[in-house]
């Protein structure tokens, strides 16, 4: 009965948040896309390629996902969706380079607190589904 009202409660959520237009902004996203150029590099000069190698990645990808239609690409499910893409690309480092990894999830992160700030509905009914 328990997991029937959180479904039932999940999808009428879901509902909610897939119907949400609301346009998320980038601010937050750059910040932490600066922050990981800045921790790959030092004026200029390569630190950490394989940090850097992430920076270009994750640079091009939300780029790119600014240039979409905001209508559908800048909302709450729109950022969450950006959010799993960076989330795959920060996978596809190895294990043993911690610090390129680290950096990754920041901006990884940054997409969640965007979320989590300017949609709190949504951020609630992610929040019992990992």
């Amino acid at each position: 009965l328990m997991r029937q009202a959180k479904n039932d409660a999940y999808r009428s959520g879901m509902v909610d948040i897939k119907t949400d237009a609301s346009q998320l902004n980038f601010k937050d996203v750059d910040k932490a896309l600066d922050s990981l150029k800045n921790s790959a590099s030092y004026k200029g000069m390569i630190t950490n390629k394989e940090g850097y190698k992430l920076y270009e990645n994750l640079t091009d990808l939300v780029d790119k996902w600014k240039n979409l239609p905001a209508d559908q690409y800048h909302t709450p499910e729109g950022f969450d969706s950006l959010k799993q893409a960076i989330g795959d690309a920060i996978e596809s480092i190895p294990m043993d380079q911690r610090k390129a990894r680290t950096m990754g999830n920041n901006v990884y992160n940054s997409v969640k607190q965007t979320i989590n700030t300017q949609a709190p509905t949504y951020a609630d009914v992610m929040k019992s589904y990992p």
